[in-house]
């Protein structure tokens, strides 16, 4: 029984998604509880997997490759808010979309809680620490974790 449930989660948020313009690949496992917005400017490859409760602010672009695991409660943020202008509340500027999505390579696992942040990309086969906070590049087969994220090993 759990394995029909399943089945028709993955079913109805994978229709969600192609319903508001996101494209995806083969073989997307979405669980329970995500938020996107922006998905238009999500892209996302074969064999990917989302935990539960992830948060995906694709407004620059969030580009997902091939055989990735994303933990539970993963964000992702493309964008951020404007601050520049003193006099105006930072809830009333705009939203800054920057021209560079935040790509994650092919083979990429995510620990819960990462947070991955504008402009970053997380290269091929590298490891992403339980609450790390990813502010820089990834480079190919590395382990970063940490606040801010730093490089504790190689696989």
């Amino acid at each position: 029984m759990q394995t029909i449930y399943f089945n028709l989660t993955y079913i109805k948020n994978r229709l969600a998604l192609r319903v508001r313009g996101a494209s995806y690949g083969k073989n997307l496992e979405i669980f329970t509880s995500f938020l996107m917005q922006d998905v238009q400017r999500l892209k996302i490859g074969d064999n990917v997997l989302i935990g539960k409760q992830c948060n995906f602010y694709a407004g620059s672009g969030i580009k997902i490759g091939d055989n990735v695991m994303i933990g539970n409660n993963v964000s992702i943020i493309s964008n951020d808010h404007e601050f520049k202008n003193k006099s105006r509340p930072m809830k009333l500027q705009h939203l800054h979309y920057e021209k560079t999505p935040v790509v994650i390579e092919d083979d990429v696992l995510m620990g819960d809680k990462a947070i991955i942040l504008k402009k970053v990309r997380v290269s091929r086969g590298s490891i992403v620490g339980a609450g790390a906070v990813v502010t820089k590049n990834v480079p190919e087969y590395t382990i970063v974790g940490g606040n801010p994220a730093k490089i504790i090993g190689t696989r």
